[in-house]
């Protein structure tokens, strides 16, 4: 839910309160100011028979009423800021979104005028009397329909799912770029704690033609095979191991504690994995009969000539553009000793698409 910078603070307010609102009524079913009623202060009944409310009770609802408003505004406070640190609301405009998104929210569900203080000399008149029994029957229809308390649920449950969406892909269910450059940080960071004993390996997949795949079988069937293609990446790993959509057709799994062996013979096996279950899975579940779907592959070792995570990564993409250069279906190692061939074969496989 990335919302650029160019939009005024008024529509990005509104497209955050959507989201938000959106899940608040179906958590709550339909809660809103026609439950939680919205009174004209001066004119309402109050929804209970009229009874003696002393100054003290009156104080004591106001103070209720304080902590109910200052709680829902820390819940949405906390909301957008969480927002921020996804990166989905733009950091500039901060500020002024979050002030706007907590006015909105709060007029939308809570009447924060009932909450205006009823001087003592004017509390024994009948219209002081009439607005502290309404603020009283107010502060106990939120209680009850406990508006707090979902709307703290409705933010941890965005939340998650923000978070979730954040480094998932929405097409493939698997890990996402961004998440997968985080891991890749970490590993190599304990890689090189622990010293020369350990190892890290990258390996990036692609589909090869899948450009003319699409052509031929259209992108709803393209859409199926990026999905089995993830799923069988994903499948069989260990429980350390990180299986990403890198973006495209581009897939990567990352592998803790492997060498440069170890990293190929796993590159291999995904190879014929991935090819095979595609093409079953298109067959059983889609009814599309294809003669062949092939893999290319490019893998990196941290260590020499991988000294950092963007390096490992563009040495994984290197060779995996010389895997796809020299016949596909494939593949190759990173040596840093190859690096002319490298920019070559991207050079030269760019040209060709």
């Amino acid at each position: 839910m990335g919302i650029s910078e160019d939009l005024s603070v008024d529509d990005i307010v509104e497209s955050v309160f959507s989201r938000f609102n959106s899940e608040l009524q179906d958590m709550s079913y339909g809660f809103s100011r026609q439950i939680v009623t919205r009174r004209d202060i001066t004119s309402a009944e109050p929804t209970t028979p009229a009874r003696d409310i002393s100054y003290k009770d009156h104080l004591k609802d106001l103070m209720e009423y304080s902590q109910i408003i200052g709680s829902a505004e820390n819940i949405i406070k906390s909301y957008c800021e969480s927002l921020v640190e996804l990166d989905l609301m733009p950091r500039g405009k901060f500020l002024d979104v979050k002030r706007g998104f907590v006015d909105k929210t709060l007029d939308e569900y809570f009447d924060r005028s009932i909450g205006n203080p009823i001087m003592p000399e004017n509390f024994e008149t009948e219209e002081g009397k009439h607005r502290a029994m309404v603020l009283h029957d107010y502060v106990k229809s939120i209680k009850e329909q406990r508006m707090v308390s979902l709307l703290g649920a409705v933010k941890n449950s965005k939340i998650k799912q923000l978070k979730e969406g954040s480094v998932k892909d929405g097409l493939t269910g698997i890990h996402n770029r961004r998440y997968l450059n985080e891991r890749i940080s970490d590993e190599v960071e304990r890689a090189k704690r622990k010293g020369d004993d350990s190892y890290v390996s990258l390996i990036m997949f692609d589909i090869d033609d899948f450009t003319a795949f699409n052509t031929q079988y259209g992108h709803l069937v393209g859409d199926k095979v990026l999905k089995y293609a993830a799923e069988a990446l994903y499948a069989e790993n260990r429980k350390t191991d990180t299986a990403a959509r890198y973006g495209g057709e581009e897939f990567a799994l990352l592998l803790p504690e492997t060498d440069e062996k170890g990293a190929e013979d796993v590159a291999l096996q995904k190879l014929q994995s991935m090819r095979s279950y595609v093409i079953r899975k298109l067959r059983e579940e889609d009814k599309v009969y294809i003669d062949d779907i092939t893999f290319s592959a490019g893998v990196s070792t941290f260590g020499e000539g991988a000294p950092d995570p963007d390096s490992m990564i563009t040495n994984a993409d290197d060779a995996l553009y010389l895997a796809k250069n020299e016949g596909k279906n494939r593949v190759e190692m990173f040596k840093p000793s190859k690096r002319s061939q490298y920019t070559k074969a991207r050079k030269e496989y760019k040209a060709k698409k």
